[in-house]
């Protein structure tokens, strides 16, 4: 935090104290030399006219009624990955709310390191300031469904330590701290989730374990099992399947009391990945079982907001990835055909992942004409997102047609994607 007013900030960048208090406010939207301007004084690194890129696409795609209609490519740059294309998906959520809530994150950003919206007078916050915050975590998974990237992992750090700084000087009955400790502890559970997603694992560890010990704390089982889950999928991509499993076992043992069939079925799917990690397949497909029979009762009114992702298309492929490790080809191919066709749209990552998954399958059948087929739009979706995940995904494709490099059509994909993805900070997508 730089420590200074509004006045003394405006002083140095030759605007007015005024007019940054309105901007932090999201009163007033900010212009790009206004954020380059804090930047320089702030040395955030640019990470605001970043953001300032990303709310004038925003409000241009609301001018031009773009979305219902063609998806608006916006070459915003969020938090140092340099330019990237993204696409601004259409997802059914008015486009004011997005565009309005960009604002507000950039008055959080700019507050939070001018350090300029410290209250001078006692707070007192009560159940509408609960509920704006759950409304915050939710924009903001929006914002990640979308785009992902490092920026949406700076724009929820930096809410996560607005609201403890709240917390800690704010007042509050004790039926509001329980609610206000409940939102920190899922932020804190999500912005661990965003530092995974953009390749920070030991970030991501760190928020974490923290949720976790906020659990314990607080004996809240159900922000428990969450950070439970989310160290399982991490500890089965860092290659430890046995920590996985009992990550997944103890969140199911926590849930039990109170867990809903579609939580029920994304636990057992994260011990399964373990499972056949270490070549048990009989365990293996029994877990997968229960889990498919589970998903299958449908969505619960007390299913968790984080579990929305959950549907046949995630659990197709997570079945595909066990059907691989294990050695089951037959399986996986027909898992990825599954996942590719219950995908949802508001999810484009996924997307890109499930295609990358099927190239995966399709080489290892030596399928190579689908292979290639299939491996085309997981490249050019892959330079529309920002997702250090994805960027691994893909990287993954590309290994396994290397060793096809001989054959003139995977070496011209082979030298075309390497330069789309070389070139996708300065541009839209070339066409193979």
């Amino acid at each position: 935090m730089a420590g200074l007013s509004h006045d003394r900030l405006g002083a140095q960048i030759n605007y007015s104290g005024d007019l940054i208090c309105k901007v932090e406010k999201a009163e007033r939207a900010p212009t790009t030399p206004l954020a380059e301007a804090c930047d320089r004084a702030l040395h955030t690194g640019g990470a605001l006219a970043r953001l300032v890129g990303l709310i004038e696409a925003t409000a241009a795609q609301d001018r031009n009624g773009s979305h219902d209609v063609a998806p608006l490519v916006c070459r915003c740059p969020l938090a140092g990955r340099g330019p990237t294309v993204r696409r601004l998906s259409p997802r059914g959520v008015d486009p004011v709310d997005r565009f309005e809530f960009l604002l507000s994150t950039f008055g959080v950003s700019a507050g939070t390191l001018v350090g300029a919206a410290e209250a001078t007078e006692p707070v007192r916050l009560g159940r509408e300031d609960v509920a704006a915050w759950w409304r915050r975590l939710s924009r903001l998974r929006e914002l990640d469904a979308e785009h992902g990237g490092g920026g949406v992992y700076e724009l929820a750090l930096q809410s996560l330590r607005q609201l403890r700084r709240l917390l800690g000087r704010a007042s509050y009955s004790p039926a509001t701290g329980e609610a206000l400790h409940a939102v920190t502890g899922e932020l804190t559970r999500f912005t661990g989730w965003l530092a995974s997603e953009t390749g920070r694992e030991a970030e991501a560890r760190y928020w974490w374990l923290d949720a976790f010990q906020m659990a314990q704390r607080a004996g809240d089982d159900r922000l428990l099992v969450a950070a439970m889950r989310s160290m399982s999928r991490q500890a089965f991509e860092l290659g430890q399947p046995k920590e996985s499993i009992d990550l997944a076992q103890g969140a199911q043992q926590a849930a039990k009391p109170w867990a809903t069939p579609r939580l029920q079925s994304l636990l057992l799917s994260r011990e399964a990945l373990g499972h056949a990690r270490v070549g048990d397949k009989r365990v293996t497909w029994q877990a997968f079982h229960q889990a498919e029979g589970l998903l299958g009762a449908g969505r619960h009114d007390d299913d968790p907001a984080w579990l929305d992702f959950w549907c046949e298309a995630d659990l197709a492929s997570s079945q595909r990835i066990a059907a691989l490790s294990l050695g089951d080809l037959p399986v996986a191919e027909r898992c990825s055909r599954t996942a590719l066709a219950a995908v949802r749209p508001e999810y484009p990552r996924n997307r890109v992942s499930y295609l990358a998954g099927r190239v995966e399958v399709l080489v290892r059948q030596r399928n190579i004409d689908e292979a290639l087929a299939t491996a085309v739009p997981a490249v050019q979706g892959a330079s529309e997102v920002s997702s250090a995940w994805v960027d691994g995904r893909i990287d993954a494709v590309r290994t396994e047609l290397v060793g096809y490099s001989g054959i003139p059509r995977v070496a011209e994909f082979l030298d075309w994607s390497a330069e789309v993805l070389a070139a996708r900070a300065h541009g839209p997508v070339s066409r193979l």
